[in-house]
């Protein structure tokens, strides 16, 4: 079954073979209804082809926006520059391979290449889900240990980004062992998977999920319940704030955290902000992930049959779901900064246009 369409699920360079390689050589025995033969990829090329635009669009144009930024960069526009670069390789390693992948439906470019693409686009999606985490780490840090957090400034965030990637890149070795290009019944060439018994299958499948949804799910979890526990606990004012404040604007937050005198803290209308950036872009990493791995877990653990063209169409439309946190990242973030960002590019913008016209001497032009 390599040779078939059901290779070319957008996140088989994870699982590839729990719903779509082996799946119903493997845990039915063999393919006996040719099901995934009979898969139409028009389906998938055109979302593909649609998402991948968008995907490379939006991150380019977060980036572009950070980057024109005036004055230095925060760790908040670190953080969320890394996201922009991590789903711009699931855009290019994942969504793009995968693309040209449905449109070929064979492998031309080699053992060695199917390794590298293989290992690249795990890499691309550990580091995108690894990104969510570095993001709540970084709000939770800077909610529970404020002082400690500003002190350490950019060298905290660039530890936290740098471990991401040396995970990602960590985890992902396992690719350039269980891929390489083999031929398929009909003797055309398909970078696929090894074979695996069930229980090795069950294995790799569940320890990915751990890697890769669990462990990243609990760390979000805990940093977020700090987060609200803390930001409860200390409200920006207690009823009395209000009365005292009533002709200084109460609602106005003081910039990043100060200790009020009645021991409250207060958070400024920026980090309250970039919390909510943060829980958007982690609910929809939720949202993404959840509902591929529990359909792959039932069915790598025999819950549900892939036997009907039906139920293959219905695994495909998972598969391809997986990614769109990478789609939906910069989404977030210019919805609740983009008209932000864009004012703070136009005054660079200003200020180099008055730069000119002021340092500009008579007769310098030809």
């Amino acid at each position: 079954m390599n040779g078939t369409f059901g290779d070319l699920s957008i996140v088989n360079t994870f699982i590839n073979s729990s719903l779509h390689n082996n799946s119903l050589q493997i845990l039915d025995g063999k393919d006996t209804n040719n099901t995934a033969e009979k898969y139409d990829p028009t389906p998938s090329v055109a979302f593909l082809a649609t998402i991948f635009p968008l995907m490379v669009a939006g991150n380019i144009c977060v980036l572009t926006l950070i980057f024109r930024k005036r004055g230095s960069k925060t760790r908040m526009d670190i953080l969320f520059a890394n996201t922009a670069c991590a789903d711009l390789s699931v855009a290019f390693f994942l969504v793009l391979s995968d693309l040209f992948w449905h449109q070929a439906g064979h492998w031309y470019a080699g053992n060695a290449m199917c390794k590298i693409v293989k290992y690249f686009a795990l890499v691309a999606t550990y580091s995108s889900n690894y990104a969510i985490v570095v993001l709540s780490l970084d709000r939770c840090n800077s909610v529970a240990r404020p002082m400690q957090s500003f002190s350490r400034g950019l060298k905290g965030c660039r530890w936290y980004i740098g471990t991401s990637w040396g995970l990602s890149f960590l985890f992902s070795i396992s690719s350039l062992v269980l891929f390489r290009v083999q031929n398929d019944k009909d003797g055309q060439p398909q970078c696929g998977n090894v074979e695996m018994n069930v229980i090795q299958w069950k294995i790799y499948f569940t320890l990915g999920a751990v890697l890769m949804l669990v462990i990243p799910a609990i760390i979000i979890t805990i940093c977020y319940t700090i987060i609200v526990v803390v930001v409860w606990k200390n409200s920006a004012f207690t009823p009395s704030d209000r009365d005292c404040k009533s002709n200084s604007n109460a609602t106005t937050l003081i910039k990043d955290t100060t200790t009020l005198p009645n021991g409250r803290k207060t958070f400024s209308r920026a980090k309250i902000k970039s919390i909510k950036i943060t829980f958007g872009i982690v609910i929809a990493f939720i949202l993404s992930w959840s509902p591929y791995f529990i359909f792959n877990f039932l069915v790598v653990y025999h819950h549900i049959k892939i036997d009907s063209n039906r139920m293959y169409e219905i695994s495909m439309m998972f598969q391809l779901l997986a990614p769109i946190n990478s789609l939906a990242n910069p989404m977030i973030f210019l919805i609740f900064n983009g008209k932000k960002y864009l004012q703070l590019c136009k005054n660079t913008d200003h200020v180099k246009f008055h730069t000119d016209t002021h340092t500009h001497t008579p007769g310098a032009t030809l």
